[in-house]
């Protein structure tokens, strides 16, 4: 005599990766896609990044997005 066990469906099956993200939406590109950027620096670098951050209230991923649109602007 076993027993029986059933198992329920998920709510929602999420196919990729990334529909586990929630993403600001960037007011520069909102009604463009928004893809993540990972990266490693020393932590002394990041220490001087959120810093500098608090100290001007500014959100850190909003300061290196604004970084990297002076480095490489739009055409």
């Amino acid at each position: 005599m076993g027993k029986r066990v059933q198992i329920a469906h998920p709510r929602a099956v999420t196919t990729a990766a990334d529909d586990f993200v929630q993403r600001p939406r960037v007011a520069a590109s909102a009604a463009e896609p928004v893809k993540r950027l990972t990266i490693d620096v020393p932590e002394s670098l990041h220490t001087r990044i959120k810093l500098s951050c608090v100290q001007n209230r500014q959100n850190m991923a909003d300061a290196v997005r604004q970084l990297l649109e002076e480095r490489w602007p739009a055409n």
